[in-house]
């Protein structure tokens, strides 16, 4: 757990001082060996992506400033396998990664009406795809509580990596969260003007006190091609349940580099008002008739086990959210995350790295659950 509060030049500062190691590890072991594949192709394709990019005057400060910490914790900045010094073009790099096999669902109300959950909502996450060789994105995992100096900007906390100053799986102090899964349209490698989602992601969590505005924050950027980012995102948005607050607590974004398009409930199968469930295929984007059972074995999975829960009249709580996530993993889940929108609460679970004699997939691990209060103490 890493909580870091103040201006947002200082909070950068405080996170490169206290985890510059470990963005050095993330750098060369994910970025450059894991994803990248070579030195090469890193310099060549990667860093030239962050050229399509919009960088604020006020991005490039706080990775300045994180460049900084870094380097007053006595950090070595030399990279081994560039055989150079990191700069803040590296930092760029980091801050949007595809999520590639992600998998969730959210439930609520109807089907949450037990003991635990009292019809409250929850909704849970596989982070599918980013376990490297070295398994530095299982060991290096942070719960980021962020707390701005500007009290305005609300409270947030996120799981992400060091050196990520975006949001990829998170909630407010409001309870709305923002998770992320990649989409499948391809690259659009032609504007220059595209957005960071991860840091709209992070507006979301810093200004959005409901679903709406969360999804009016998403709207507000697009691109000369109309959409946000270079690729394909889907975002599934939450927030507390009220039966007599109106509107839906959940929904997700679906779009690209040309547009987008908020999906609520009951658009696809299965067709509930208190269930939506998502993977990394487009169901209402781009039009036509959506399929999803057809389309994607993940998302067929997880409704097939909902369907069990339910025809044994069993309401879904944690216990049952696990087993929906196991149902999705594919062998390559680095960790996995239940948020409590309503008991403002978050559980996570990490790939075993030395127990043998079970599944080492991260769901099928043990949860371990955080109180929002004692992260920011």
């Amino acid at each position: 757990m890493l909580h870091l509060w103040g201006a947002p030049e200082e909070r950068t500062y405080a996170h490169g001082y206290l985890t510059g190691p470990q963005i050095m590890d993330w750098l060369n072991y994910v970025a450059v060996e894991y994803f990248a594949g070579s030195a090469s192709d890193y310099e060549n394709r990667v860093l030239e992506k962050q050229t399509h990019y919009i960088w604020p005057e006020e991005v490039k400060a706080e990775l300045d400033a994180m460049l900084d910490g870094m380097q007053d914790s006595g950090t070595d900045l030399y990279s081994s396998l560039l055989g150079r010094f990191i700069t803040r073009n590296d930092l760029y790099a980091l801050q949007d990664w595809g999520e590639w096999w992600c998998s969730g669902a959210t439930v609520w109300g109807k089907w949450t009406q037990n003991e635990e959950l009292d019809g409250g909502l929850i909704q849970g996450k596989n982070m599918d795809g980013e376990t490297d060789l070295r398994k530095t994105t299982v060991n290096d995992l942070l719960i980021l509580a962020n707390e701005p100096a500007d009290t305005t900007k609300a409270k947030w906390i996120g799981l992400n990596w060091p050196g990520f100053i975006g949001e990829y799986n998170g909630m407010n102090q409001y309870g709305v969260t923002a998770v992320t899964h990649a989409g499948n349209s391809p690259a659009n490698w032609e504007p220059t003007d595209f957005y960071t989602v991860p840091l709209i992601y992070r507006e979301v969590m810093e200004r959005a006190h409901s679903i709406s505005e969360a999804i009016e924050i998403i709207f507000s950027y697009k691109s000369s091609a109309g959409g946000p980012g270079i690729m394909g995102e889907i975002i599934n948005m939450a927030s507390p349940y009220f039966e007599d607050r109106e509107g839906h607590p959940a929904a997700v974004f679906e779009g690209d580099s040309c547009g987008g398009i908020a999906r609520y409930p009951d658009d696809v199968p299965p067709s509930d008002p208190y269930t939506i469930l998502v993977t990394n295929t487009f169901f209402k984007y781009k039009g036509g008739k959506p399929r999803p059972l057809a389309k994607c074995d993940r998302y067929r999975d997880m409704v097939e086990t909902l369907e069990q829960f339910r025809r044994k009249g069993k309401a879904i709580g944690t216990e049952e959210m696990v087993k929906i996530l196991q149902s999705a993993t594919r062998g390559d889940t680095a960790y996995s995350n239940i948020l409590y929108p309503n008991k403002m609460s978050i559980a996570v679970a990490t790939e075993s790295l030395c127990d043998g004699t079970k599944n080492l997939n991260a769901p099928h691990c043990e949860f371990t659950v955080y109180e929002w209060r004692e992260l920011f103490e």
